[in-house]
């Protein structure tokens, strides 16, 4: 019974090297020190080469896709996109001890979110399994968050259209690194731990 409480917690502890949050405020408060935010509104609404690069507070980043990038003006809101909806948006080449990357994920449809794109977001920090998060149609401009890795610096983040319509887009991009104790385990992980303790109660029982 011991061996195989000390599994389940061994098991739990490991698990979520990336860890993912879908909601903005959560991903901020599990952040330490400053910031890169960057909304994109200088992005031009023409076509542009790729990569291009941004950088602030230290952190920096390219964005990257292939057949160029352009600026989505939604509303008054630009946001940076793939020209072709079949390519894939990627943040590559991040620096700075970047480990926790959060924005809006989506898939438009010239200057609207799309009703139809769903596809996936990933994340890589080069050592652990992917963490993928699903954007679903419709899309919008609040859909996704953050990734956040406890296992070395994140290496990229890539949206791809997997089904529908619509470019893979990104807007108010932001880069930094986690606070001391993060990421927070996600429910599934608090699961395991207490039926680890509740293993370890029981082999503790029948040894009394």
């Amino acid at each position: 019974m011991r061996r195989f409480a000390l599994f389940i917690l061994t098991a739990a502890m490991a698990h979520g090297a990336i860890t993912t949050y879908t909601d903005r405020t959560a991903f901020l408060a599990a952040l330490s020190g400053t910031t890169f935010e960057n909304d994109f509104q200088t992005m031009p609404t023409s076509a542009v080469g790729s990569p291009r690069s941004f950088s602030g507070n230290g952190f920096g980043y390219q964005v990257s896709a292939i057949n160029g990038l352009i600026g989505i003006d939604i509303g008054g809101d630009i946001s940076i996109a793939a020209v072709s909806g079949n390519m894939a948006l990627n943040v590559i080449n991040l620096t700075g001890g970047v480990t926790a990357v959060g924005g809006y994920f989506f898939f438009d449809a010239n200057t609207s979110p799309s009703l139809t794109g769903a596809g996936t977001v990933t994340a890589n920090n080069g050592v652990d399994p992917a963490a993928v998060m699903n954007v679903t149609a419709p899309t919008s401009l609040t859909g996704v968050f953050g990734f956040i890795s406890d296992n070395g610096a994140i290496t990229s983040v890539s949206l791809l259209r997997t089904s529908g319509g619509g470019a893979p887009d990104l807007d108010d991009l932001i880069v930094g690194t986690a606070a001391t104790g993060s990421p927070v385990p996600e429910p599934a992980t608090w699961s395991l731990l207490g039926v680890a303790g509740l293993a370890i109660g029981l082999w503790r029982r029948r040894r009394a």
